[in-house]
């Protein structure tokens, strides 16, 4: 398990917040911006439908990256976390920090 800094893991974790949220609301705002303007343009048929589904799951997709990076930074923030408290502990005991892998196995749930 590697270590690490801290607070550049904090601040690794408020970055990917910040990108899932941006993705959430890209997707939104992609599904509103192509939803009008397809009604905009009065369109109707076949190409109209085909637009309508491609665009859709374009949003779709967007959106659907925030959860996963939501979660990816609450894992190195959980992280930061454990190896600040225990590379603390470390230091002053003198303990092995062997921590490491129960915190990596914890952060990976």
């Amino acid at each position: 398990m590697p270590g690490g800094d801290p607070g550049l893991l904090e601040q690794l974790a408020a970055q990917l917040e910040a990108v899932a949220e941006g993705s959430g609301n890209l997707g939104v705002s992609t599904r509103q911006a192509t939803t009008a303007i397809r009604s905009d343009a009065e369109w109707s048929g076949d190409a109209a439908d085909a637009y309508t589904a491609f665009t859709g799951d374009l949003a779709q997709g967007v959106v659907a990256t925030q959860a996963p990076l939501s979660r990816i930074a609450e894992a190195v923030r959980g992280y930061a976390g454990s190896y600040a408290r225990h590379s603390k502990r470390s230091r002053h005991t003198g303990r092995p920090r062997k921590w490491l892998k129960s915190a990596a196995t914890t952060a990976a749930m």
